[in-house]
């Protein structure tokens, strides 16, 4: 279960983030700076995501808040690039509705196996 999550997070938001840049690059100059501060959005996201791995699989004390916010960070970023984006995408008309509720299923499974897998760790814990 660990490594599946490490992978989750690992892999998709730099992927995704490198496909979409791979597209707009070439075009972004004439898309204006909404597209650039997109696209930067995309990066943070991405690059929360990578973070919160390696955060998991070292369990770091603060992992769970990390991975927390970075899976929450993802699911804000498809919600937002399907109903709102500047960046070209290949979403059929229709669809964003099974789009959005897919990534908030796979988000609070994604979330419901953090809480479960790593354990909860207070400041006075850790001196103990």
């Amino acid at each position: 279960m660990r490594c599946s999550l490490v992978t989750l997070l690992l892999l998709l938001e730099p992927l995704h983030f490198a496909l979409v840049a791979s597209r707009v690059l070439s075009t972004i100059a004439y898309r204006g700076l909404v597209a650039w501060l997109e696209l930067g959005a995309h990066a943070v996201v991405a690059v929360l995501c990578v973070g919160a791995a390696a955060a998991f699989w070292n369990s770091g004390p603060g992992a769970r808040r990390f991975v927390t916010f970075a899976v929450i960070a993802s699911v804000a970023r498809t919600i937002q690039s399907v109903y709102w984006s500047s960046l070209p995408d290949d979403t059929r008309p229709g669809d964003e509705l099974y789009i959005a509720l897919i990534a908030m299923v796979i988000g609070a499974v994604v979330l419901h196996s953090v809480r479960t897998t790593l354990p909860t760790t207070s400041p006075d814990s850790s001196s103990r």
